[in-house]
């Protein structure tokens, strides 16, 4: 009879076989999890600079065009990022993490006249003319505006990078000249920490990723206008209204309406009568003299410009109304005053 022995593995031999697989496996679980990594933090990088390049847009479907303003609120003298304004590039109205509603208007066409009545000191004889009448400008939500979404960004979550962190806003801006510096959107990495709260980082996913706005494209734009006066035309005065869009923020929504600012420069005195400023926040300035001058501290986007000059033997007269597509840097508009 013959018999047969089958070989068995010893305990030394299993126990190299397990160190084995538990060195594999944890080879493959790191590569995982760099691959995860290197995808999270693409991601984050695809989602901050769609941001910026959607409130950096100055024509066609523009945030900052149809409301005015970026999405910033200013307190203690300090600007910041409006989160509740954030989202407004995706989402038209949604739930807060309160279980709050907020929503921002739906895009419409305001009447330039009725912005005008609003101004306090200007003569009726401006504000009726016909160069106004039936006369319109839109603002409000007509997004989405961001074609790059991060996840889904549905009703009471936040705008958050791809670890699901909130973006870390900055909020160090007490002067928008400083915007170009200091107003940004920062990823604060793996670990959610600032590098200098986190001290030594662990590793690349840890690094905080910024996306800074460039003031140029967005705020801080220039209107020259050239004005050409008739031989025949005598005049005191040579005026403007400036017609844009402008949203106001409350709790539970953002309003878009139109405002309108006005100044005169007077040929007696030869400076420019008022300040230029209407709402809080909402302020320009203008240089120059009667014939050609300067609008600064513009937001780009569609704006409107009615300018004036006052007869001496009295009345007015006017240039055709310009429609405008404010783009970053100098823009330029000559008008023609006819009797």
């Amino acid at each position: 009879m013959m018999y047969c022995y089958k070989r068995t593995f010893t305990l030394v031999e299993l126990l190299v076989v397990i160190m084995i697989l538990a060195t594999v496996g944890a080879l493959t679980t790191g590569s995982v999890d760099s691959l995860q990594s290197k995808h999270r933090v693409n991601e984050t990088v695809k989602s901050g600079r769609a941001i910026i390049e959607t409130l950096e847009k100055s024509d066609g479907l523009s945030f900052v065009s149809d409301f005015g303003r970026l999405p910033i609120k200013k307190s203690d003298g300090t600007w910041s990022w409006n989160e509740d304004e954030l989202k407004l590039i995706y989402l038209q109205d949604y739930k807060k993490s309160d279980n709050s509603d907020f929503k921002a208007n739906t895009y419409d066409l305001f009447d330039l006249k009725g912005a005008a009545q609003k101004l306090t000191g200007i003569d009726n004889q401006v504000v009726n003319c016909d160069e106004l009448k039936g006369q319109k400008l839109g603002g409000g939500w007509r997004g989405p505006y961001c074609s790059f979404r991060p996840g889904e960004i549905v009703e009471g979550s936040d705008v958050n990078d791809s670890w699901g962190n909130s973006w870390e806003l900055s909020s160090k801006v007490t002067d928008l000249s400083d915007m170009n510096e200091n107003l940004s959107i920062v990823s604060l990495g793996r670990d959610g920490l600032k590098e200098e709260e986190a001290g030594a980082k662990k590793g690349w996913q840890d690094r905080d990723l910024i996306f800074s706005l460039r003031k140029n494209f967005i705020y801080n734009a220039e209107l020259n206008v050239s004005v050409e006066v008739g031989d025949s035309l005598a005049l005191t005065d040579v005026g403007f209204i400036y017609f844009s869009p402008f949203s106001t923020y409350s709790a539970s929504e953002i309003k878009v309406e139109l405002v309108a600012v006005f100044d005169e420069y007077s040929m007696s005195s030869s400076n420019w009568k008022n300040t230029v400023t209407s709402q809080p926040n909402f302020s320009i300035s203008v240089n120059g003299n009667s014939t050609s001058f300067t609008l600064q501290g513009l937001y780009v986007g569609r704006r409107s410009l009615l300018v004036y000059g006052k007869k001496s033997e009295g009345g007015y007269a006017f240039g055709a109304l310009q429609n405008l597509n404010i783009r970053p840097g100098t823009n330029y508009v000559s008008v023609k005053l006819r009797d």
